[in-house]
């Protein structure tokens, strides 16, 4: 029998019209924590609410994006999204 091949560290997403990180992140973890794919695309933008249709994101695989990622955040989790935060989608 062969070697079991590694588990994907990360997967790509192409940004649709109207997307935004919070929604990339609903669809990617089943919750709006886009901070982690922030995080991993910094080098290709610099304000999160302006992606745009076309580009190609890295997104974190949801196993290791996970409760280890949520228990380093720790109590800035909610200073990094907070009641009432708006998602700026691509128009």
């Amino acid at each position: 029998m062969g070697e079991a091949s590694p588990a994907p560290i990360a997967q790509t997403y192409l940004v649709q019209l109207r997307d935004c990180l919070a929604r990339i992140a609903q669809k990617a973890f089943g919750r709006q924590d886009w901070v982690s794919i922030y995080r991993l695309n910094r080098i290709r933008f610099k304000n999160p609410d302006l992606i745009y249709p076309g580009q190609l994101l890295i997104i974190p695989e949801p196993a290791r994006h996970g409760r280890a990622y949520l228990g380093a955040a720790g109590k800035n989790a909610k200073a990094l999204r907070k009641q009432g935060d708006t998602c700026v989608e691509v128009g």
